[in-house]
């Protein structure tokens, strides 16, 4: 073999390998890598979602008004997750997100909302971002499923893909 072709080969090789070790824009993301096979169940008794890793469940001192409030082992994030009652007028998935933004008052700029919408097979999930007066991402995700309603709140001072990854995954787990 001559030098150019060995050297031909293992820049071949050294590509192939690139390649390879590159991941996909169509990679699915592995909820199975963000929770444990812990169960929470909900102050209200009503459902149970899955533990996430590096979260740990907050003890509410006196109201009891957040069903199941996480936050993560650096402190750096905060999720709640809620059951909506909806009244009659509000009948559709795309009504009670509507509710949901004037609820937290950020209908009035939505220039400073960015919406968001996921593909899920087992539940129907949208909402939206937006940053609070403290300068902190605010992600509201509307999760309809098994016939119920359900508001998951992540707040962020840092934010990160894996946070908004461990709030899908957990709205997922959703029992």
């Amino acid at each position: 073999m001559k030098f150019s072709q060995v050297k031909s080969f293992f820049l071949l090789i050294g590509f192939l390998f690139l390649i390879s070790c590159s991941s996909s824009k169509e990679e699915q993301i592995s909820y199975d890598d963000l929770l444990l096979n812990e169960k929470i169940t909900a102050n209200s008794q009503l459902f149970t979602i899955l533990s996430p890793k590096k979260w740990f469940v907050a003890q509410e001192n006196k109201t009891n008004s957040k069903d199941i409030w996480l936050i993560k082992d650096d402190y750096s994030s905060s999720i709640t997750i809620n059951p909506i009652s909806v009244e009659n007028n509000f009948t559709t998935f795309e009504d009670v997100l509507k509710f949901l933004k004037i609820s937290k008052q950020v209908s009035d700029n939505p220039s400073k909302i960015e919406n968001l919408e996921f593909n899920s097979r087992i539940s129907k999930i949208a909402g939206f971002k937006y940053t609070n007066s403290n300068g902190n991402l605010q992600t509201i995700l509307l999760v309809y499923k098994k016939s119920r309603f359900f508001e998951a709140f992540l707040s962020e001072k840092t934010p990160n893909q894996e946070n908004l990854n461990t709030l899908l995954a957990i709205c997922n787990s959703l029992e």
